[in-house]
């Protein structure tokens, strides 16, 4: 146990590192990066345990796409988060595409946040486009999490601009 531990508190001392940067960080793989790549959630998790176990004063923001929703690790992390109790906020970006595919072909729910229930934590559905809306969700979910409430999970519905990633040959259409 004391290898995991290290490791989390390498992957935590990089990720403050690259804060103190001015950097975004979010989790790819097993690295803090300031780049995502794909569904990191369970490192977040993973993180959120060291902060736990640590007994330090921190909150974890894990950021990820509707498309990730969908994914078992999404369900195993939120399972764990909410059994050991950890403080972190799940984000989702909901643009509503999961790459090219729209939303309601995905599946019958309509807020992802719906999702929270089966865990027992509270979600919420804000407009992601607007920040101070989606700033007091966030703000209130960390507060939560800091009085070691548990995780929250809140969906922001947004739109997608571009497409969904840089060498998309839709880029700039929406499909």
């Amino acid at each position: 146990h004391d290898r995991i531990w290290d490791r989390l508190e390498q992957e935590y001392e990089q990720m403050k590192r690259l804060e103190e940067e001015g950097k975004r960080t979010v989790f790819s793989g097993s690295t803090a990066r300031a780049q995502p790549e794909y569904s990191h959630d369970p490192v977040a998790t993973g993180v959120a345990l060291k902060i736990r176990y640590k007994k330090e004063n921190g909150v974890v923001l894990c950021f990820f796409g509707d498309g990730a929703i969908h994914q078992g690790s999404f369900h195993e992390s939120l399972n764990l988060a909410k059994i050991w109790n950890l403080p972190i906020v799940y984000i989702c970006e909901n643009n509503l595409y999961g790459i090219s595919n729209p939303h309601e072909n995905q599946t019958p729910i309509r807020d992802l946040s719906v999702r929270a229930m089966a865990y027992n934590m509270p979600g919420q559905t804000v407009d992601g486009n607007d920040v101070l809306e989606v700033f007091e969700a966030a703000q209130k979910a960390a507060k939560r999490a800091r009085a070691q409430e548990g995780p929250t999970l809140i969906e922001c519905k947004t739109y997608r601009w571009r497409g969904h990633h840089e060498g998309d040959p839709n880029q700039g259409e929406r499909y």
